[in-house]
């Protein structure tokens, strides 16, 4: 049975606590580069952090900020431990968030099958991440972003010197340089950045590209499913880590909910747990393999790419414009965006295209968020259902484009090259099984979603060994397509927590002592007692 959505009162989100990546995503911001930092080793080492975060504290930006130069920070398990957050605070946090993205529990016992259901193997397998796995493990996460593209390096610059001031090890050896493409398209030449949810009571309306706004009622869901501190999809406060009050004698955090009889403080209060991949996309391989499987024709190329993906590169979804992409449609008016449909969200499957004539059933908008489609015996209760499991997807791409243009026949023609490219994915939650892990074990990679047979999300699935395979839904009969190889290869990937602006300046005042192992035992008890 479907959960039932739980109607909320009114409670403002508190944007001047929450950092501005979450709610604005920072699409009107050219510049952009991503730190991934070690704590230092030496016995000074979490206290030169602790300083670093003293320093760097007044400069965190809120989703209220209006300025040049954005800084937002974010720290896993690992990092929070290093730092001295109390065992009693870091028991709260889930299984999922401390074992971390590469599934090494705290103990340092391996949990591969979290590997395995993310499709998180061979080549993508944690081993052979540049970041976030056993070999390079990160502390912390540190994002920068400039109004104009220019501007980055040196914003970059004065923080790498900070950081090596302060005995933070950039992983790697270099931060990682993001960009924003023509028409916000990644890679691949689609647009991307579409669809994503409203947070309820995120008032005022911010009309910044990638700020979060008020829709309409079926995209709207509680901000309990992104931030800590309020209330869910089913009606529960979002609570992860409190403190006890003698752990904050500055009284810098919120207050929390009573513990018998112990007023406890809110840590976690405005902030989101975060998913970070870098995934290497393998572009030439998708258009090379969309023309042997097409007519010799453009239009056939663009169209069949535009079925793996659920929408025209334009953005325009094939549920609305099923037979052309409106920007080559001489009839539109390029000049207004609703006529163009380039980030039209509006419309069902179970509506508009129950048997996937137009947009596949493995399609990968239709995997991503089947919206009112097959979850439950009723559109009703399927769009109840999604709803559990949204996410707010951030992250830029990286490396040079194939084709300046972006076009689909240009990358085609384009000459073989071996830059890398792809994306640094990011995306919010407040609990990484129940949405981010959910979404991409169970519909992006499960081999039988929507009644299909031995088929994964055709972008980001993970293929069997003898190739991955997409069926087209038609009359008299549908078309299948094998031998597909995978198009996206994780290079790196870490499970964050992105403070509030008050819980990052309660971590920089932690005293020096560290974590000892009886706390931290006490914090493993714990969670296994959940």
């Amino acid at each position: 049975m479907a959960p039932a959505a739980v109607a909320q009162p009114a409670e403002p989100i508190e944007i001047r606590e929450v950092q501005g990546l979450i709610l604005r995503g920072y699409g009107d911001l050219e510049g952009a580069r991503y730190f991934a930092l070690r704590i230092g080793a030496g016995a000074n080492g979490a206290a030169r952090a602790r300083a670093w975060l003293a320093e760097i504290a007044p400069e965190v930006t809120s989703a209220a900020a209006v300025t040049d130069r954005h800084l937002n920070i974010a720290f896993t398990y690992l990092g929070l431990e290093r730092l001295g957050l109390p065992a009693h605070a870091l028991a709260g946090f889930p299984t999922a968030f401390a074992e971390g993205a590469a599934g090494i529990a705290p103990d340092g016992k391996s949990a591969s099958h979290r590997s395995v259901a993310l499709g998180d193997v061979g080549k993508s397998a944690p081993e052979k991440w540049r970041f976030g796995n056993a070999a390079q493990p990160i502390d912390i996460a540190l994002f920068l972003f400039t109004r104009s593209a220019g501007a980055i390096d040196g914003f970059a610059s004065e923080h790498a010197e900070r950081l090596a001031d302060h005995e933070l090890e950039v992983v790697g050896g270099d931060s990682f340089p993001v960009l924003a493409l023509p028409g916000r398209k990644e890679h691949f030449g689609f647009r991307d950045g579409i669809g994503q949810p409203a947070l309820r009571n995120s008032n005022p309306p911010d009309e910044r590209p990638g700020a979060l706004e008020v829709d309409r009622p079926e995209n709207t869901v509680e901000p309990g499913e992104f931030l800590f501190g309020y209330r869910n999809h089913y009606g529960a406060v979002a609570t992860a880590a409190t403190v006890q009050p003698e752990s904050d004698p500055h009284e810098i955090l919120d207050p929390g909910p009573d513990w018998y009889g112990v007023a406890l403080r809110d840590f976690s209060r405005n902030g989101s747990l975060l998913v970070w991949r870098q995934l290497e996309e393998h572009v030439k391989e998708f258009w090379d393999a969309i023309a042997s499987h097409s007519e010799d024709d453009p239009g056939a190329r663009r169209k069949l790419a535009a079925k793996f993906f659920g929408r025209w590169p334009s953005g325009a979804p094939l549920v609305l414009a099923p037979d052309l992409d409106p920007e080559l449609d001489p009839a539109v008016d390029h000049s207004n965006p609703e006529a163009t449909l380039a980030d039209a969200n509006d419309f069902s499957f179970a509506k508009h295209d129950p048997y996937g004539f137009h947009v596949p059933f493995g399609a990968h908008i239709r995997r991503g968020n089947p919206r009112d489609w097959f979850l439950s015996p009723t559109p009703e209760q399927s769009l109840i259902v999604a709803s559990a499991h949204r996410i707010i997807r951030r992250g830029r791409p990286y490396g040079p484009p194939v084709a300046d243009s972006m076009h689909p026949e240009d990358i085609l023609a384009a000459p073989v090259d071996e830059r890398e490219r792809g994306v640094h994915f990011l995306c919010f939650m407040a609990d990484i099984e129940r949405q981010f892990e959910m979404i991409q074990s169970t519909w992006l990679n499960d081999a039988k979603f929507g009644g299909l047979y031995d088929e994964v999300d055709p972008m980001l699935g993970a293929p069997s060994a003898g190739g991955g395979s997409f069926t087209i839904q038609a009359t008299p009969v549908r078309r299948k397509i094998t031998g597909l190889p995978r198009f996206a290869t994780v290079r790196g990937a870490a499970y964050l927590f992105m403070p509030s602006l008050k819980a990052v300046r309660f971590l920089s005042t932690l005293g020096a002592t560290a974590v000892t192992a009886a706390d931290h035992a006490a914090a493993s008890r714990s969670r296994a007692s959940d």
